[in-house]
């Protein structure tokens, strides 16, 4: 998979030119504390610019780094991503950085024994073929609903003169409405309390045609007993 490498520059903009409204970051935690969805693919051209607009994205589970207390089977399925009526509300300078929030979409996880998304979690960005509107986004929306998020909120900060961006982790709110997972994620108390978090890029050579950002990101939950700090050390050797 083609990860996602974050400049220092990138890190010390965002920070320096935070208003103290926005977080950026993946999320702090570690050893069994850890909950979370991880994965990686493409937002569908062409980016949200205009007030209205919707940003949607395909990507594929990564099995090493997906730590979910539900019964998934990475050797019989592929798992995907569909995230779509996210609509862009606010877009506007933040120091360097171009800061879009959306609100009020749908995040959905498949499993399916196909196998027949363009790409898999281990694909080379670079191997990764354009755009075609016969798969895209149907090959990431077949098989079985494993969960499904509602997103009420959802800040993207991107830093055009490097072309890298970051999800605002601390500024996104999702909840778990439907799918198979539902009844346990229930039991443990898991609707509420997840955030998105992760980088993006539209860095020369590593978005096909048809595309329009490379995501390399997850959904976590935190304890709303215990949440840990958002954390830019975190972010950074997530995505070396």
């Amino acid at each position: 998979m083609g990860r996602i490498t974050i400049p220092c520059v990138l890190i010390s903009l965002a920070m320096a030119s935070a208003t103290g409204a926005v977080e950026a970051g993946t999320g702090g935690g570690s050893g069994d504390s850890i909950h979370q969805f991880d994965f990686w693919g493409f937002s569908i051209a062409p980016e949200p610019q205009n007030m209205g607009d919707e940003l949607r994205l395909v990507a594929v589970l990564s099995p090493g780094t997906t730590w979910v207390p539900i019964p998934l089977d990475f050797g019989a399925n592929e798992y995907t991503v569909y995230l779509h009526g996210l609509v862009l509300r606010d877009r506007r300078l933040n120091g360097q950085l171009v800061q879009s929030t959306f609100k009020n979409g749908i995040a959905e996880i498949y499993g399916d024994p196909s196998f027949n998304a363009p790409f898999s979690h281990d694909t080379p960005a670079t191997q990764v073929p354009p755009l075609d509107p016969a798969q895209v986004p149907a090959h990431f929306t077949d098989g079985e609903l494993v969960v499904r998020f509602a997103i009420s909120r959802l800040t993207l900060l991107f830093y055009p003169q490097a072309g890298i961006g970051t999800v605002a982790y601390k500024d996104s709110d999702l909840k778990v409405v439907g799918g198979w997972a539902m009844d346990f994620l229930t039991e443990m108390s898991m609707l509420g309390g997840w955030h998105m978090g992760g980088g993006f890029t539209d860095e020369s050579g590593t978005v096909p045609d048809g595309y329009g950002y490379l995501y390399d990101t997850l959904f976590k939950w935190e304890s709303a007993q215990a949440v840990a700090p958002t954390s830019w050390g975190r972010i950074k050797a997530n995505f070396k």
